[in-house]
C-alpha cells in the first residue's frame, strides 16, 4: 500500500463514505450519489507507481444498435472537457468517467488533488447522464445532446442555479 491510497482511504473515511478496498490490486470502491443516480468509483492508486486514476462508472449499458451515436455524442464531450474523459466499451456498453495523472506520495497534495477531481467528475458525468439517455434510449443526436449536456454543465458550476447572461 502507497502514500496515496492510504491518503484516499483516509479523506473518504473522514467524510463517512463507506468503501470497500482490495490492498492486493490496490483498488477503494465506493458508491457516490448525484442528481441523477448513482455511479460506483472505483480508485487505483498502485504501490509502486506515483499514479493515481479516479473512476466513475455509469450506471447504463449502452445498447449495442445505439452504440455508434453514443461513441460521437462522447467524443464531442471529450474535446470540450478539461480534465478527464468519458470511455465506452464497444463490447459490453459499459460507460465510464475517468481521470488519471501521475501523482507524487504526497498525502496532504493527493487530498486536495482527489477531492477536486472527485467534485469536478461527479458535476460532469451528472450534466451528461440526461442527454446521453436521451441519445442511448430516444433519438437525440449527439449534436443535439451535447449542446444540452454542455448547459447543463454550467448551471450546475453556478451551484444549479441558471447562469445570467
Amino acid at each position: 500500500m502507497n502514500q496515496n491510497f492510504e491518503a484516499i482511504l483516509e479523506e473518504l473515511k473522514r467524510h463517512d463514505v463507506s468503501v470497500e478496498t482490495s490492498v492486493e490490486k490496490s483498488l477503494i470502491g465506493s458508491f457516490v450519489g448525484l442528481r441523477n443516480g448513482v455511479v460506483a468509483m472505483v480508485v487505483y492508486a498502485p504501490p509502486d507507481q506515483d499514479y493515481l486514476s479516479l473512476c466513475l462508472k455509469l450506471p447504463v449499458v449502452a445498447p449495442a444498435e445505439r452504440r455508434h451515436e453514443i461513441a460521437e455524442f462522447l467524443h464531442r464531450a471529450n474535446g470540450r472537457l478539461g480534465n478527464g474523459q468519458f470511455e465506452l466499451d464497444y463490447d459490453d456498453g459499459s460507460i465510464r468517467f475517468r481521470v488519471s495523472a501521475r501523482v507524487p506520495n504526497d498525502s496532504a497534495f493527493v487530498k486536495d488533488l482527489f477531492n477536486l477531481w472527485l467534485v469536478e467528475a461527479s458535476l460532469t458525468v451528472d450534466a451528461h447522464v440526461p442527454t446521453l439517455m436521451r441519445v442511448a434510449f430516444g433519438n437525440l443526436s449527439a449534436a443535439s445532446a451535447i449542446e444540452q449536456a454542455e448547459a447543463l454543465l454550467n448551471d450546475l458550476h453556478n451551484g444549479g442555479k441558471q447562469a445570467e447572461d
